[in-house]
């Protein structure tokens, strides 16, 4: 699962148990995004561009040729 917005803030949180619900015996499910936090920005382009390159490696980071864009 993949989302922009922090952990507890997006959809995670709501449709992760009825994503397992789903799933079979052997399938992972695993998280990629902000960690949680009180605002939805973190208000500095640095960490915002730190976080969304560990959001994009995080997710697709086995791709070939995927990076984050300036």
């Amino acid at each position: 699962w993949v989302q922009d917005e922090p952990q507890n803030q997006g959809p995670w949180f709501y449709i992760e148990h009825h994503l397992k619900e789903g799933m079979k015996e052997g399938q992972k499910l695993a998280y990629s995004g902000r960690p949680a936090s009180a605002s939805p920005a973190v208000g500095y382009y640095a960490k915002h561009y730190e976080q969304q390159k560990a959001l994009i490696e995080g997710a697709f980071g086995r791709l070939k040729g995927a990076q984050v864009a300036k």
